[in-house]
Formats: structure tokens, C-alpha cells, sequence
């Protein structure tokens, strides 16, 4: 038997001194000031909360084990300090400071809903000052707790014009400086107008610069949160468009793959092309419903990962995922192998793969897509999974790629009820299975900015790759990441001018345009034609860098650069957009020339030979019964007949009104004028108008000899003007009169 080892208790083991040696990163302060006084009402607080969402939903998407935070440099921790609002909680005691947390932590969901239901005050100003002060002794007070912090940011956010007609004391400010310096805080000032509106503006622009900080407006805050992010992007991929018809057709234009065994930076950036498919990997076809494809087993590089001597149907090579060494391995799919008689080892060897159609019309469960069917679980369906209507075309915006375990787990907790399927069409299946094998490989998850179409508002998404486990299918499962709507609005520039691969300094340049693009937002390009212009060249100079062309708009047009149009026009060509006002616009225009075709003298004149025989004295005859049954009162006696003779006019409008004609509207309208019951007449004819499943009382409604009953008419009747004036009165508050 082998001895044991014997360790001196004064020396380490080797496992221990390693785990020793081991330290992780430190981490990262960050100290919200968000300014929620009157002076941000409307645009100003807007933006801030957008940008402030942005950043969290940003740190949000990392990972929180120790090997993570050793090569991403450390978590970052954040809390929350607001001024100017109309609530007080702050060690300090100072009037109108919120600071929220009482520990620094990793921006969580709490802190969304936090800014998601802040709202400016309608009261109180906001004091930069006095937010600063709270924030740095509420920084402090978390340093004293303990903590290794590598950098200690403070960024605030505030158009300091709530200082405008209240000078900062000069003592506040050098305090405040005299901390940052001490403590080396960074402070990061966002939202200051310039040209400065006043001041107040002018003067915390000043104190920055000296103390070594950083202003932005909300055209530029996209280099801010690239320069506050401690996260590293396990895997960086090229800007990219994807387009998805009505037929949900995947069409990949350029992706960047990563392989997690690989080091070498260049060699990261390898790209999945469809036409340089077979350069990545073997991979056979994705998406494919009842299909077959045939693959020659022995590859004519040895089984290391070139094509297959076979071919699919699609104008591309089946290809087979491998292992490590070459060897193929199953992924999942269920497949069947046949082997020819006579075939021995070394001989070609033909594989079939079948893919189960779903029926479309078995309705129980889930939802349609194209010609598959997804089972899926109605009640445990998340509020917070976007709906994708695949009736429109759909772009997506690559933002990076993250391992799953990068997303906070109550992120994607919710049940995956959006399935993006692709069709089963030629050139569709190799670049959407290229992109999704190396997803489930890589154990990954795409981050993606999603909108209906080109122009649309793009919502934040994260893209999970899965086989559903009864039909072997991979799809794409889009969960929206809860309070992170990115409304800014998103360029897409011509992806086939873009080549990733030839620099990776391109890529870099690529991903400052997409922070770029980010921070846009109407309302803050609109607050200034200056911020807009240099904002736009600032954008020519990062395309024209990356080879793409465009025109920059002249300060203070709304219209749309060239790469909008061109994408748009895309589009539009590729997959037809249904112009729904346009389709409304010509119903509504069938139904006015249909009731204009109607022969309204027709309706209006009735039948000439039933109204000729028709005798009105019967009418005249029940009238009179009503107001001897009424002791002689005519107004209640006419009361009394005219109720029962619209309540008959209503029911034979809705079931026969063919019964009702003109004589008798124009009868009980001259019974009205002459009693002064101007209400009841003009409340029929009300009731009449609104049955608009009938179009001929439309047409009967609009005759001037039916127009509603005004108070001169009345007075100019048979009966006393005094008595109809009285009578006119008690009508408008009399509710017995009411049918």
C-alpha cells in the first residue's frame, strides 16, 4: 500500500498556497446623483433616467463567479443618491436627499423599478451641491464598512439650473473638492447644456475641469459608459442586421464567431459566413422540416473538419458538428442511420437526417410559426417576454455575446414564449445553424436590440439557443430583459460594406458607433442644432473609417440619412410592410361610395302607394285618448303618446324599419314643436342616428326635414310663447321625460 503523504503543519499545501495566491480584482464604486428637481421637468429627466437604465441594464449582462471577476477586473457595485425630490432620507439629514440603498451592491432589478417609477418634483429645485455632499459622505460611510474598490466613480446627472437663481456657496464647493481629492473620486458630470444656459451652468462646468473631472451631454454618453464598464465581453461580434420576414426566414448578412479554446485574438475573431461556412466548423442543416440531407462520412480532409463529399439541397455543404479532435458528435437531433448492404468499413456511408412536421392546425398549445408548431405552456407565460408579431419584418441589432451564466438568473426566469423558427427556404438554414451551433457550443446567449422594422423603436432582448425536446428543433427564444427598453432611436448602416475581419481596429470603431447610436434619443439631439451636427460628424468620421458612406444632415432637418433610406428601402423591397392606414383609408372609402350608391330618394319617399292610404287621424285619434286619460293635461297627454310612439319607432328601426317612414318622423316632429317637446324628438332622432348596423336610417337621419328641434322653432309655434318657454324649462330638467 502507498504511503500517505505527510504534510509539515507549517508548510502549506501546494492546493492551499495556490487558493492563497489566488486573489481576485477589486472592485468598482459607482455612486449615482440623479437630480429629480422642478428644473429637470420634461425632456432633461427623461433622458437621465433612459441613460441611467442603460448603464444598469449594461452591468446587469456579466457574471458574478471569481473566474469571471479575475479576468473582467472586479464587480461593479452601485447605489443611488437623488436630490431635489420631495422626500428625505440621508444620514446627514439634509432636506430634499433620498439616498436609497444602504449598502453598495451589483445593479439589480429593484434599482429599475426604483428609476422607473421616479418622477421629477413639482416644488422643489434641485441643489447640486447638497447632492454631492450627501453622496460623498454616503460613499464614505461605505469605504469605513470595508471593501477593496479599484476606482470610486461619482456621476451625476443634473442641468444645474436649479441652482440658477441661488448661487453654490463657494465654501460647499471647495468641501466638495477637498473629498473628491482625498477619497480620489472621479466625478462624471451628465446633461449640461452648451452653449450653458445660465451660471449656474457655467460655473459647475468650471469646477469639474479643475478637480480633474468629465462633462457629457446626452449626445456623447455613450464614451462615459464605455469608460465606466469593468466587463469584458467574452465574446465581441460585429455589428450586424438581421432581417426577419412574415415567413420567419433567419437572414444572417455577417457574424463573428468565438471559440471558447482559443486565445490567440486574432484567431477569436473568426467569422461565420455563408459563403465560408465550411472555413468554421461542420455543421449540418438547422432549421430543416422534412428534409433530407445526405453526408458522406469520410471527409476529404481526414475528419477534421472540412465538407462532406455530399451536398444539400440548398447549394451548400452538409455539414456535422465535431468534437475536440474531429470526431462527429450528436447535438441533440434525433437522426437515423442506415447503412447500405455491402458496405464495409472504409466505404462511403449515408446518413439521413428527418425533421418532424409539426401540424399547423393542432391548436391546443403554443403558437404558429411559419410551418411549425411550438408547444409551449400557457400559464406560466412571463409579463415581461416581448410579443414579436412575425406578420412584419423584424430587425435585430447584435449588441455582444455573453455566456448564460452572465445574466442575472431572474432575468431569465421567465418561461420562453417568443420562438423566432426560420423557414425551411433555400440559404436560410446554413448561417442561422451556423449562428445557433455556436451559441448552444459556446453555452451563450445573444444580446440583441429588437424592433418591428428599420425605423421602429428597438427593445433590449437576450436570444437563447435551444432544441425543443420533443421535435429536435432549434430555435431562438427572445426573452425581453425586464425595464430595459432602449427607445433611442438606431442606424443601420450597409452591412456589405463592412468587412470583419480585415481590422480588428474596425471593430472597435463599429462598437463606438453602436454606443453612438445608443445615446441619440430625440429630445436630447433636439434641445440643440449644434449637439446635433457635431453628433452627426462625429458619426460620418466612424463610417467613413469603417468604409461606409454617408450624407450628414444639416442642423436642424428631421430627414433621414442615406443609410436609412437604404436600409428602408431594403426592406420594404424584400419584405412588403403592410400599410395598415392605407388599408383602412380604402375601407372606409369602399363603405362611402356603397352607402352613396344607395338610392336614398328611394328610401326617404318609402312605399308612394302604402303613404297614400295612410291615414294620420288614427294617430291624431290616439292622441287626443292620451290627454283625455290625462284629465285633460295636454302636455302630459302628449308626454304619454309620443313615448309610446318612439319607443315603437326604435324597435321597428332595429327589426323592421321598413315599417317606420318618413310621414310619421315628420308627424311626431311638428306634435313636438307645437307642444314645446323639443327633447324628445331631438333625443330619438339621437338614438336613430346611432344604429349604425343600419346604413338607410343614416341616409334618413341626415334629411332637413328631420333636422333637430331648436327653442325659436317653439316659440314661433301655435301655442303661447310664455307657455312654451315654461314648458321648454321644465323639459331640460324634468328627467321623467327621458325614454
Amino acid at each position: 500500500m502507498p504511503r500517505k503523504k505527510v504534510v509539515d503543519k507549517g508548510e502549506a499545501s501546494p492546493a492551499a498556497a495556490k487558493r492563497k495566491t489566488t486573489k481576485t480584482k477589486p472592485d468598482n464604486a459607482n455612486v449615482i446623483v440623479i437630480d429629480a428637481g422642478r428644473n429637470m421637468e420634461g425632456e432633461p429627466f427623461h433622458d437621465t433616467i433612459q441613460t441611467v437604465e442603460w448603464l444598469l441594464t449594461r452591468k446587469i449582462m456579466r457574471s458574478k463567479s471569481d473566474a469571471d471577476r479575475k479576468t473582467a477586473g472586479g464587480m461593479d457595485l452601485f447605489g443611488i443618491v437623488v436630490f431635489g425630490c420631495d422626500e428625505t432620507d440621508n444620514p446627514l439629514g439634509t432636506e430634499g436627499v433620498l439616498a436609497k440603498e444602504e449598502v453598495l451592491q451589483m445593479a439589480t432589478f429593484d434599482q429599475m423599478r426604483f428609476l422607473s417609477e421616479l418622477s421629477p418634483s413639482q416644488k422643489t429645485y434641485g441643489d447640486y451641491a447638497q447632492g454631492l455632499i450627501v453622496a460623498l459622505d454616503w460613499l464614505k460611510r461605505r469605504l469605513e464598512d470595508g471593501g477593496d474598490f479599484d476606482k470610486k466613480n461619482l456621476i451625476l446627472f443634473t442641468n444645474a439650473l436649479g441652482n440658477r437663481d441661488r448661487p453654490t456657496h463657494r465654501t460647499a464647493l471647495e468641501v466638495i473638492a477637498s473629498v473628491l481629492a482625498a477619497m480620489d473620486v472621479e466625478l462624471h458630470v451628465v446633461g449640461l447644456t452648451d452653449p450653458p444656459e445660465s451660471h449656474s451652468v457655467t460655473e459647475l462646468k468650471e469646477f469639474v475641469a479643475e478637480n480633474g473631472g468629465s462633462t457629457y451631454d446626452y449626445s456623447n454618453v455613450g464614451k462615459l459608459i464605455s469608460k465606466l464598464s469593468a466587463y469584458q465581453q467574452l465574446t465581441r461580434l460585429n455589428y450586424f442586421q438581421l432581417e426577419i420576414a412574415k415567413d420567419i426566414k433567419l437572414n444572417f448578412k455577417c457574424i463573428n464567431y468565438i471559440s471558447k479554446a482559443r486565445s490567440d485574438k486574432e484567431e477569436r475573431m473568426r467569422a461565420v459566413d455563408p459563403r465560408t461556412l465550411k472555413a468554421v466548423h461542420r455543421q449540418r442543416h438547422l432549421f430543416t422540416v422534412e428534409e433530407t440531407s445526405k453526408e458522406d462520412g469520410a471527409s476529404g480532409d481526414g475528419g477534421q473538419g472540412g465538407p462532406s463529399a455530399g451536398s444539400s439541397s440548398y447549394g451548400f455543404g452538409a455539414f456535422r458538428p465535431t468534437g475536440p479532435n474531429g470526431a462527429a458528435k450528436d447535438n441533440g437531433f434525433k437522426k437515423e442511420e442506415a447503412m447500405d448492404e455491402g458496405e464495409g468499413e472504409g466505404t462511403q456511408q449515408q446518413q439521413e437526417y428527418t425533421y418532424t412536421q409539426v401540424n399547423p392546425e393542432d391548436k391546443a398549445y403554443g403558437y404558429v410559426f411559419g410551418s411549425s408548431k411550438l408547444i409551449m405552456d400557457k400559464e406560466t407565460k412571463d409579463s415581461y417576454n416581448l410579443s414579436f408579431n412575425y406578420n412584419r419584418s423584424s430587425v435585430f441589432q447584435l449588441i455582444c455575446t455573453v455566456p448564460e451564466n452572465a445574466i442575472h438568473p431572474q432575468y431569465m426566469a421567465g418561461t420562453e414564449t417568443r420562438v423566432f423558427v426560420p423557414d425551411t427556404r433555400k440559404g436560410a438554414q446554413p448561417a442561422a445553424g451556423a449562428f445557433v451551433e455556436g451559441l448552444l457550443e459556446a453555452k451563450a446567449v445573444a444580446i440583441v436590440r429588437f424592433a418591428f422594422n428599420a425605423i421602429a423603436q428597438p427593445t433590449l432582448v437576450a436570444l437563447k439557443p435551444r432544441i425543443h425536446p420533443e421535435y429536435n428543433t432549434p430555435m431562438l427564444y427572445g426573452i425581453r430583459l425586464p425595464f430595459a427598453d432602449d427607445i433611442r432611436h438606431t442606424m443601420f448602416p450597409p452591412l456589405e460594406k463592412i468587412d470583419p475581419i480585415k481590422s480588428i481596429e474596425k471593430l472597435d470603431l463599429i462598437d463606438e458607433l453602436i454606443d453612438n447610436f445608443m445615446a441619440e434619443g430625440e429630445g436630447a439631439l433636439s434641445n440643440s442644432h449644434r449637439q446635433r451636427e457635431a453628433y452627426l460628424k462625429r458619426n460620418q468620421l466612424i463610417f467613413e473609417k469603417v468604409g461606409v458612406r454617408t450624407s450628414v444632415i444639416k442642423a436642424g432637418e428631421r430627414e433621414l440619412t442615406e443609410t436609412q433610406k437604404n436600409i428602408i428601402e431594403h426592406v420594404r423591397r424584400e419584405f412588403p410592410i403592410v400599410d395598415y392606414k392605407a388599408m383602412k383609408a380604402a375601407e372606409r372609402e369602399n363603405e362611402r361610395q356603397r352607402v352613396a350608391e344607395v338610392d336614398v330618394d328611394a328610401l326617404l319617399a318609402g312605399n308612394e302607394e302604402e303613404e297614400e292610404q295612410e291615414d294620420l287621424k288614427p294617430m291624431k285619434a290616439d292622441l287626443d285618448a292620451k290627454i283625455a286619460k290625462s284629465a285633460g293635461d295636454e302636455k302630459k297627454g302628449m308626454s304619454l303618446f309620443l313615448k309610446e310612439q318612439f319607443a315603437h319607432i326604435i324597435v321597428n328601426a332595429s327589426d323592421s324599419p321598413e315599417e317606420i317612414n318618413l310621414n310619421k318622423l315628420q308627424f311626431a316632429r311638428s306634435w313636438c314643436i307645437r307642444t314645446a317637446e323639443p327633447k324628445l324628438f331631438n333625443d330619438l332622432m339621437g338614438k336613430l342616428r346611432n344604429l349604425d348596423d343600419i346604413k338607410e336610417w343614416a341616409a334618413r337621419c341626415t334629411n332637413p326635414a328631420l333636422r333637430p328641434i331648436t327653442t325659436v322653432e317653439c316659440e314661433k309655434s301655435e301655442v303661447n310663447e310664455e307657455k312654451a318657454k315654461k314648458w321648454w324649462i321644465d323639459d331640460e330638467d324634468d328627467d321623467d321625460d327621458d325614454f
